[in-house]
Formats: C-alpha cells, sequence, structure tokens
C-alpha cells in the first residue's frame, strides 16, 4: 500500500471519461498527503448506465452461473485447520497441531502492526486513516513484495546493508538513500516483530482503533486466518463495533472460504494481479491464479453488488476529494502495474469493466518498488522461500512448505529490476480511459520508495 495523489477534476467537461491526459501532472495536497485521483461521474452517463442497468445485471448473473461451475468451487469445504485447504494451494497441512503450510502460519493469528494508515485510496483512509491491521504470512509469495519481511518471514529478509554476495542494489539505494540508511540501522526493519493474538484479543484491537479515530477496519491478507477472524469480527459486530470491516487480499482464495464471510466483511479489497497462467505462475508459482482469483471476486461482488457510501450514495460526483464520502460497503479492485508487463494489465482492466462496469471501483497502482529480494533471485542465488508449480489435485499426499519448488527471477522478468516507467503508466491509464472505465483511482509520481513501508514492531497489537 503506498501514498496516492488527487487531481482536480475539470468542471466544464461534458464528456464521458476516466482522466484527462493533461490532468496527470496537477498535483493537489488531501489531508497533508499525496492521494488518490478520483473521477467525476458525469449525470448524463450514469443515466445511460441506468438504462442499461438490466442487461448488466443480465450479464452479471450469468459470470455468476459461469463461476460456479468453475473447478474454483468444491462440493465439500472445511473451515478446520487440522487439515488445511482454506486456500488453492491445497497444502493439507496440520495448523492445528504446529503444522505450517505455503502461508507459513500455524493455527494461532500472528501480526506485525495495528494502527492508523492514512495513504489508502481516499474513500478508504479519509482525514482520520484506515485502522489496519497487518496480518502474519501470505498464501501467494510474490517475489517482488514489498511487505516480503511479514509475509515470508521465514525467508532471508534483505536490507540493503544485507550480505548479498555480488548482488547489486544501487538501484534500491538510489530510491531513496537517506530511507535506506535509516532502515539499514534499524533492527525493526530487518528483524520484524510478530505477535500472536487471540481472536478476543483482534476484536479489542477493533475497539481500539475505533476509538482512535479510524473510519474503518482494514485487514490486510487475512486469508490464511479466515477461521479465527470469524469470531472475532462477530464478537466485535455483536458488541457494537460500528465502523465498516475492509478485507485486503491478494484474492488466491477459494470462494467457500469468502462466502463464510457473508455478513462480517462491509468492503471487499482485493487484488486482481493477473490473468496470465504463465505470469503468475513465474511470479508466485500459481498458475491458477486468475481462476480462483476471478470466482473470488465474482462472490464478493455477489455480497456487495453495488458501492455505497457514508452519505447514502452509490457515486461520487464531488470534483475536490477532500469532501467525498467514505465507502462503508462495495467492492474496490486494486491492480498493480508491473514493468514489462502491460499486456496483461490491460487483459486485467479489460476483464473487470466488461465483467461489472460501474459495479466496482478499480484502482491502479504505480508503486511497484524494485525491492532487494528481485535482485537477489537475478543473480542465481535463490532464495529459501518457496512456491507451488500448480494446485495439487484434491487427495494428493501432504505437503510441507519446505518440499515445494523454489521459485526464481526468469530471463523473461528482468523488467522487475527496474520501475515502471512514467510512459508505461501513462499508457495503461489512457487505455482505461478508452475502454470506458469512470470509477477509478490513479496515482500520481513519487510512490516508489522504501519509506512507504510500514515499520513492523509489533505497534498496537
Amino acid at each position: 500500500m503506498q501514498d496516492f495523489t488527487n487531481q482536480s477534476t475539470d468542471q466544464s467537461n461534458q464528456e464521458n471519461q476516466f482522466h484527462k491526459k493533461n490532468q496527470l501532472r496537477q498535483e493537489k495536497q488531501f489531508h497533508q498527503e499525496k492521494q488518490f485521483h478520483q473521477k467525476k461521474q458525469l449525470d448524463q452517463k450514469r443515466l445511460f448506465h441506468q438504462e442499461n442497468q438490466l442487461g448488466q445485471e443480465k450479464q452479471f448473473n450469468q459470470k455468476r452461473q459461469s463461476d460456479q461451475e468453475n473447478p474454483a468451487e468444491v462440493s465439500a469445504f472445511d473451515l478446520s485447520l487440522e487439515d488445511c485447504v482454506l486456500c488453492p494451494r491445497n497444502c493439507h497441512a496440520d495448523r492445528l497441531h504446529g503444522g505450517r503450510g505455503f502461508c507459513g502460519e500455524a493455527a494461532a493469528i500472528r501480526a506485525a502492526r495495528a494502527a492508523l494508515y492514512y495513504t489508502e485510496e481516499p474513500v478508504i483512509s479519509g482525514r482520520r486513516g484506515s485502522g489496519t491491521v497487518f496480518f502474519a504470512g501470505c498464501n501467494l509469495g510474490c517475489i517482488y513484495c514489498q511487505n516480503r519481511q511479514i509475509s515470508r518471514p521465514a525467508a532471508s529478509v534483505l536490507s540493503p546493508g544485507s550480505n548479498t554476495g555480488s548482488v547489486d542494489l544501487t538501484d534500491y539505494k538510489n530510491m531513496d538513500e537517506s530511507v535506506s540508511r535509516e532502515k539499514q540501522s534499524s533492527e525493526e526493519a530487518s528483524l520484524p516483530r510478530l505477535m500472536e493474538i487471540s481472536p478476543d484479543r483482534l476484536a479489542e484491537i477493533f475497539f481500539e482503533l475505533e476509538d482512535q479515530g479510524a473510519h474503518n477496519i482494514n485487514l490486510v491478507t487475512p486469508e490464511h486466518f479466515v477461521p479465527l477472524l470469524i469470531p472475532a469480527l462477530r464478537r466485535a459486530k455483536k458488541e457494537g463495533l460500528s465502523i465498516p470491516i475492509v478485507y485486503n487480499t491478494g484474492s488466491y482464495e477459494r470462494v467457500e472460504a469468502v462466502r463464510a464471510l457473508e455478513g462480517l466483511v462491509d468492503v471487499w479489497m482485493p487484488d486482481l494481479k493477473y490473468v496470465s497462467p504463465a505470469l503468475s505462475e513465474r511470479h508466485t508459482g500459481a498458475a491458477d491464479y486468475f481462476r480462483y482469483a476471478s470466482a473470488a471476486i465474482a462472490e464478493m461482488v455477489r455480497q456487495c453488488p453495488e458501492p455505497v457510501f457514508s452519505d447514502g450514495s452509490h457515486t461520487l460526483d464531488c470534483p475536490d476529494d477532500a469532501d467525498d464520502p467514505l465507502l462503508v460497503r462495495g467492492v474496490l479492485v486494486r491492480h498493480l502495474a508491473l514493468p514489462g508487463c502491460g499486456d496483461d494489465s490491460r487483459a486485467v482492466l479489460r476483464y473487470l469493466h466488461e465483467t461489472y462496469g460501474n459495479r466496482i471501483f478499480i484502482s491502479i497502482m504505480n508503486q511497484y518498488t524494485p525491492m532487494p529480494q528481485v535482485l537477489f533471485h537475478r543473480q542465481s542465488h535463490p532464495e529459501k522461500a518457496t512456491a507451488l508449480s500448480a494446485s495439487p489435485d484434491e487427495g494428493t499426499p501432504s505437503r510441507t512448505a519446505a518440499s515445494f519448488r523454489p521459485v526464481q527471477l526468469s530471463p523473461e522478468d528482468e523488467a522487475l529490476c527496474r520501475r515502471l516507467s512514467e510512459e508505461e503508466y501513462d499508457a495503461l491509464v489512457d487505455y482505461a480511459i478508452e475502454i470506458g472505465i469512470e470509477n477509478g483511482f490513479i496515482q500520481e509520481s513519487g510512490t516508489v520508495s522504501p519509506s512507504y513501508i510500514p515499520v513492523f514492531d509489533g505497534t498496537g497489537l
């Protein structure tokens, strides 16, 4: 997650579009932070979509039926951690008795930070911040993850001062040399403080964040803790938690796990990282990512079929983000644009727009930061983090994380060792405008720096 920038919307512009190219360079301060740009929806275009609502609903229902027939759903689903099949990795790990699957987590919730976070999309962070809980572990393990300290805590954590042999970290250092020096000398930067918390304690944390003024509770990478989240969420809601629950996920989930959270999650904030199986296989070891992620997102939209804002509206009209209401129910899909992967990014945007139209918001992010482990991969020194080449079939014998094959940076992914260029990002935004995306957010420059990575020191736990 990163810092975002707002732009002013031209009041006299009567064309229906997402963003004008010449608006992308105009910076605007919001809550003393650079934040997202929000597109003003025009009355004429809204009327057009209202007239076509029945057709969109028919398309959506057809997509739901297709997803239900997709093998991403299985007839019997078990939330038990004793033989864990919560996600498509199908590890069958006995997490209840200390076993760890691909996510690296056993049967206790582990987290690294619970605090107000101000640099999400403005409809999430608002003025007072989002009450964000960063969980440990991850079932994707993207090789470029900027939160790898906590998402893959068992893997070697590299800092700018780490002993990486012949690895050239110049590009990383040049991003923000002063911040790199600070993080190099910080014990917390290389040794995150991960703390075990009970579901009851997690519910208490929700109330503490609410008391601090949080607009919502933002659960970051919670997928592998769903059976433990459910009692915490139920208790909090029963005891009067009055702010929305935001579920911030990489989307490599089973539909059944998402369905188990129905009524407990108010705002779904999933990633849609890839359409290409080859790309997702190389970056995460999950060639079936799109199959599962698209089905999971369809279930999220089923539960929250249209956006609802704190003022009771279903859209954002104000040209000034400072006056925008907060998203209290709905789906906001994020896509991180990766260097050298423009074709797949366009496929992601096209799929989302053609499938959901204005039922969802889309956030197009340019914050890709080439972290040290990516450069480490490039030097033919495979790291210890692991991934599956594909999800095992049902009935596959139990496997542990140690038996998964290592993932290395392939020659096709050399571009991951650099930042996303301005031209690449502008071309993607232009494409979003061209295909008619209206409900969206973009990022301005200045979001690529290790300084935006939170300090995972156990704050608030």
